[in-house]
């Protein structure tokens, strides 16, 4: 073969080499094609699932979890009545609009020995809040043998073994009955006008005032930390719902323990204060910053920031 190719003239030889080299070239380019997408085939698979994987993982977590405190509540399939929280079923809550998950809570609380002596007792559940109980407020009723203490409580804290659960279950279906009505316990609400001190009272004293129960005094010692002590009694009324009659059993004997020197205060307490807040936080530390320390009561009153209202309820609190 190689001899006849030799005797071809140089012109054939140069024509028949260059369509070799062209053939060897075409196929070439045609095995390097195929394998190159078999290639990219196996490369944009992988690709794919990982970016379903991640898109699945990114969904995953914009969903919240549902726990009490986030769970929307149910839609209303039973119209408002009368109920007492402590004998109350499950599936009349979650009838009433209560959430699934803040029913649980509610009956597990109930299980370990709560008993509800208020409306507002019911505001000790985990993730209840005074927007869930607002409705259900005007429809609870007490019933006669749960409003006063009972043998088996200790200050409202301790909570019952099984066996004593089950006495007192048998104790108040009696009750209801009408057969062996059990004694009645004296209440340790005040019984003759007391006035209180509501700047060192803990809960327990509080709750003895009549009309407060378990969710205002928490309440009352929670606004109490962020002033760092009431000024005057009428502060209270800041509480949602706070019964106004019940001020009269309350004074105010201990002066304000807690206040601030606007000069060295830090940002972020000087805008956590009930009397001040951000916007006005700011516009103290903007006008410290262009005409020097706010260092008495005159500069505080030339820089216009507060009026004179507001002043008032703020100045108990400052210190020059």
């Amino acid at each position: 073969m190689f001899n006849d190719f030799a005797h071809f003239p140089k012109s054939d030889r140069r024509v028949i080499a260059l369509l070799a080299v062209a053939a060897v070239f075409a196929l070439g380019i045609a095995i390097g094609a195929k394998w190159g997408k078999r290639g990219e085939t196996a490369g944009k698979q992988p690709e794919k699932t990982a970016l379903a994987t991640a898109a699945q993982g990114e969904s995953a977590e914009q969903q919240p979890a549902q726990t009490p405190g986030n769970e929307a509540q149910t839609a209303r399939t039973l119209p408002l009545h009368t109920f007492d929280p402590n004998t109350v079923d499950s599936a009349t809550l979650v009838g009433f609009g209560v959430s699934p998950g803040k029913v649980k809570t509610f009956m597990n609380y109930r299980r370990h020995g709560k008993i509800f002596r208020t409306a507002d007792d019911m505001l000790d559940t985990y993730y209840w809040s005074e927007e869930d109980l607002a409705p259900l407020r005007p429809y609870v009723s007490i019933g006669e043998q749960f409003r006063s203490k009972s043998r088996y409580e200790n200050s409202g804290q301790q909570r019952f073994s099984g066996e004593e659960r089950t006495q007192e279950n048998r104790s108040a279906n009696r009750f209801q009955q009408g057969e062996n009505q059990p004694p009645r316990y004296q209440s340790n609400k005040f019984t003759e006008h007391t006035l209180v001190d509501i700047n060192t009272a803990d809960t327990t004293l509080l709750k003895r005032i009549p009309g407060i129960g378990s969710g205002f005094s928490r309440r009352i010692v929670q606004l109490r930390e962020r002033y760092g002590g009431f000024s005057n009694v009428e502060q209270l009324l800041e509480i949602n719902n706070f019964p106004e009659e019940t001020l009269s059993w309350m004074t105010i004997e201990t002066p304000v323990t807690k206040k601030i020197n606007l000069a060295t205060v830090d940002e972020q307490t000087l805008k956590k204060h009930p009397c001040i807040g951000y916007r006005k936080g700011n516009a103290i530390i903007n006008y410290q910053r262009l005409y020097g320390p706010i260092s008495d009561e005159q500069t505080l009153r030339n820089s216009h920031i507060f009026s004179e209202e507001e002043l008032a309820r703020l100045l108990p609190y400052l210190q020059f």
